[in-house]
C-alpha cells in the first residue's frame, strides 16, 4: 500500500453532510460504506482501484465498438469498487478545496456548508447569503472539460438544494475562455474566477436567463 501525505483540516470533514462540527476524532476510525464513499467524493479522493476500473471500462467499450459487439449495460454502471489487497496510489486533489476555502474567506463567511444528493453527489459549497441561496462548484482547472463538468454538476445538484437556489456559481482558479463562459451563461450560471490572493471576479449570467431558468433548477423530475 502506498500513501500520499496530505493536510486536511477538520473543518472540511465537518462540512460534509454526515459529519458534525467539533468531532475531534483522533487516530484511526473505521467508516461504513456510505460514509466512506462520502469522504472520497467530498474530499476529491481518487483511488487507484477506481481509476483502474474506469480504464477497464473504456477498454471494454473500445473493444466492443471495434468488434461490433454489444456492451453489457451492467458493465458500465458500477457504483463502487473494492480495495485490492495489493494496494495502489491514492490521489487527493486539494486545489479545489483550497480554492473554496479562499472563496469563503473572501466573502467573510465563518465556514462553508455542503449538501448531499440522493445519488451521492456532494455540492462544494452552499451559501445562504444576502443575494439569496447560492450553490458553488469548484474545479482545479479552467479548461473546457472542467467547465462542462461544473455545468453538469450544478444542474444535477440544484434540484436537491435544501432551499431553492437563487445563484449557481462555477468557481475556477483562472478565467475560462470566452466560449466557456458563454456556455455557463446560457444556463444562467455565474462564472467566478480567482484574480489574485483572496480576490475573485464574478461574471454574472444575464438576469433574464437566470430568472427564466431558476424554476427549472429546482424541478425534480
Amino acid at each position: 500500500m502506498t500513501f500520499q501525505p496530505v493536510h486536511i483540516p477538520y473543518e472540511e470533514i465537518w462540512a460534509l453532510p454526515s459529519f458534525n462540527p467539533g468531532d475531534m476524532f483522533m487516530g484511526l476510525r473505521f467508516l461504513d460504506e456510505s460514509k466512506g464513499e462520502e469522504i472520497l467524493a467530498g474530499l476529491a479522493i481518487d483511488t487507484f482501484v477506481a481509476g483502474r476500473l474506469a480504464n477497464e471500462q473504456e477498454q471494454m467499450v473500445e473493444s466492443a465498438l471495434a468488434g461490433g459487439t454489444v456492451i453489457p449495460a451492467e458493465a458500465l454502471n458500477a457504483t463502487h469498487t473494492s480495495y485490492d489487497k495489493t494496494g495502489g496510489t491514492v490521489l487527493v486533489h486539494r486545489a479545489e478545496a483550497l480554492l473554496v476555502k479562499e472563496y469563503i474567506e473572501s466573502l467573510n463567511l465563518d465556514a462553508g456548508k455542503r449538501f448531499k444528493t440522493p445519488e451521492g453527489g456532494i455540492a462544494d459549497l452552499y451559501i445562504e447569503g444576502q443575494e439569496g441561496i447560492e450553490i458553488v462548484e469548484a474545479k482545479r482547472g479552467a479548461d473546457r472539460q472542467f467547465v462542462r463538468q461544473t455545468l453538469s454538476q450544478l444542474l444535477d445538484y440544484a434540484p436537491h438544494s435544501p432551499k431553492p437556489a437563487d445563484l449557481l456559481t462555477a468557481l475556477f482558479p483562472s478565467q475560462p475562455a470566452s466560449s466557456s463562459i458563454e456556455l455557463l451563461h446560457r444556463y444562467g450560471i455565474d462564472c467566478v474566477y480567482r484574480t489574485g490572493p483572496g480576490v475573485f471576479t464574478r461574471l454574472a449570467a444575464p438576469d433574464d436567463i437566470r430568472f427564466y431558468l431558476q424554476q427549472r433548477w429546482s424541478a425534480v423530475t
